[in-house]
């Protein structure tokens, strides 16, 4: 493998996140021998996902504190109780960060709508907000990675609308609810709207907690 060298792939209990068909779901590896893992098949909101042997995946996990990840492909999948996976690594691991900037906020308003094929606009909150990204919490969700996005996001007192594209879709199996992470390239005033609104937020939490 290229990339990070073999003794980076994940070890038994570590956990691991498993993308199948654009969306991604937690898990943890049970047992690993060379290139083929043993994980806890993931849960949906309708029990174990389906899938068939030969899907192609994606496993993704923290190695020295990065993130990383890897093609994978599922080969097998076992009838136990609970069920496991056998999922082989198919292709290099490599460094998969996803944040920059400077990152806050937190409960803001915000509304997403398809703009590469019709859909309703869906309303969530804001988790976490930076200059290129926004990671987004939905109740219901039928987004995938690479889709296309307009967002509109209530910044105090004002509203940013921009353009995005889906960067990864988390089901978050203890809340049963989505996060969605949206990548954009926003105007120079809205980077300023956005930068300039995380650091008030920033002064203001500090003050609270003296």
């Amino acid at each position: 493998m290229h990339g990070v060298d073999r003794s980076s792939l994940p070890a038994i209990n570590t956990r691991v996140d498993v993308l199948l068909n654009g969306v991604t779901y937690p898990s943890r590896v049970e047992d690993v021998e060379g290139d083929l893992l043993l994980v806890v098949a993931p849960m949906g909101r309708r029990g174990t996902l389906a899938a068939s042997e030969g899907d192609a995946l994606e496993l993704a996990w923290l190695h020295d504190d990065a993130r990383v990840a890897a093609p994978a492909r599922l080969t097998e999948r076992t009838p136990d109780r609970p069920r496991y996976w056998g999922v082989k690594i198919v292709g290099d691991v490599q460094r998969n960060t996803r944040r920059g900037f400077v990152r806050g906020g937190g409960g803001e308003r915000i509304c997403l709508q398809r703009t590469d094929e019709p859909g309703p606009p869906v309303n969530g909150y804001v988790m976490d907000i930076g200059e290129v990204s926004v990671r987004v919490r939905l109740l219901e969700c039928d987004y995938r990675r690479s889709q296309q996005v307009m967002m509109t996001i209530t910044l105090s007192e004002h509203v940013v609308c921009m353009p995005g594209q889906v960067l990864d879709v988390r089901y978050v199996f203890e809340t049963e609810h989505f996060d969605v992470i949206v990548t954009y390239e926003p105007t120079e005033a809205d980077r300023r709207t956005i930068r300039s609104y995380i650091y008030r937020r920033m002064v203001e939490q500090r003050r609270r907690l003296r």
